[in-house]
């Protein structure tokens, strides 16, 4: 238990210079004098596409090529980045880390590239809708509010509790401007981007006898809580659960994150959530974070928008606050790890 409060290498070029565009953390591990930014653009396709052919088709180039600027890729980053699996290739945690901050740089240079003359976001007088799971709200919003009082104090958010079918109807129907939900099937007239990866986490109050034996016995033994709906993040483990043979005895059904986080501290109930999410809960409830005894993929949350607000300088420039947000949010987030109340169980 610890307490924690290669062919024609060549890609084709990127015509702009993105060095003093790049986020500090990635500045800060190596000499970006010395790197060739087009190996960045390739990473990038590389991560969204989940393929080294689907990405060479994408960039233009063979595979052989692909397959070469992946090994620079590992070179540079010191890490394997990609494993190989029947369908593709799977990011390692530390490309889903480079991958969050490189997409907040060409999001930041596209507007960059293509400004907007007169927008002043310190003048902007406008309501943005956000919709997505609580999750995202109790996650981004906060860092997302601070950051816009500085720089648009005249912007209003609004924030909408909605399943993924619904916020997604609303980007359709104009409603909703922008949604954070899990990747699913979406209509062609919108797009995505993805934001971030997030594990699985258990988190119980002091005493709870899960915190003192992590084992799947226990665990499946354990009174749980589920959140939210048949789309929401938490019932991917229910799936993983029962192709692994398992099933879990769920006593509580409640629609909101926060709900359950005062179930937690006040019952013997567990939930198990986001990391993110449970650091946060664990820091004002004083409550423990237990790693589950039993593999599960991470999952992913999306932004999403409509076509029609592609170019759109408003929404361009949103869509970069909301992604530079999220950049100090992961800075956060692992500075929180070390502040958390008390963690237990096993790390792979």
């Amino acid at each position: 238990m610890r307490s924690s409060s290669k062919g024609d290498a060549r890609l084709p070029p990127i015509d702009y210079d993105v060095k003093s565009m790049m986020p500090l953390s990635l500045i800060d591990a190596m000499n970006i004098e010395h790197v060739d930014l087009n190996l960045l653009k390739a990473f990038r396709i590389l991560h969204e596409e989940r393929s080294v052919s689907r990405a060479a088709q994408r960039l233009g180039i063979g595979q052989p090529a692909m397959s070469h600027a992946l090994k620079r890729l590992r070179e540079l980053f010191q890490d394997s980045l990609f494993h190989r699996i029947p369908v593709g290739i799977e990011p390692t945690v530390r490309a889903n880390e480079i991958a969050q901050q490189i997409a907040s740089a060409f999001e930041l240079l596209d507007l960059a590239v293509n400004p907007q003359e007169g927008f002043d976001p310190s003048r902007l007088l406008k309501t943005f809708v956000i919709a997505g799971y609580d999750y995202a709200g109790l996650v981004f919003l906060p860092g997302l509010q601070q950051r816009l009082s500085e720089i648009a104090p005249a912007v209003v958010l609004r924030f909408l509790n909605l399943g993924r079918s619904e916020a997604m109807n609303g980007l359709e129907a104009g409603t909703v401007d922008l949604v954070i939900a899990t990747p699913g099937p979406t209509s062609k007239r919108l797009k995505t981007a993805r934001l971030m990866s997030e594990r699985f986490v258990a988190l119980t109050r002091h005493g709870n006898q899960l915190a003192d034996d992590p084992s799947i016995e226990r665990y499946l033994d354990a009174r749980h809580i589920a959140i939210g709906t048949e789309t929401s993040p938490t019932s991917l483990v229910e799936g993983r659960l029962a192709r692994l043979g398992y099933g879990r005895r769920i006593v509580q059904y409640v629609p909101h994150f926060s709900m359950a986080a005062w179930l937690v501290a006040e019952t013997d109930l567990v939930a198990t959530l986001g990391e993110r999410l449970a650091q946060i809960f664990a820091r004002f409830f004083e409550l423990t974070i237990i790693d589950l005894p039993f593999d599960i993929p991470e999952y992913t949350l999306h932004l999403y928008w409509n076509r029609r607000h592609d170019s759109e300088p408003v929404h361009r420039w949103l869509r970069s606050v909301i992604l530079g947000t999220l950049q100090q949010a992961e800075i956060a987030f692992t500075r929180l790890g070390d502040d958390c109340v008390e963690r237990t169980g096993r790390r792979d």
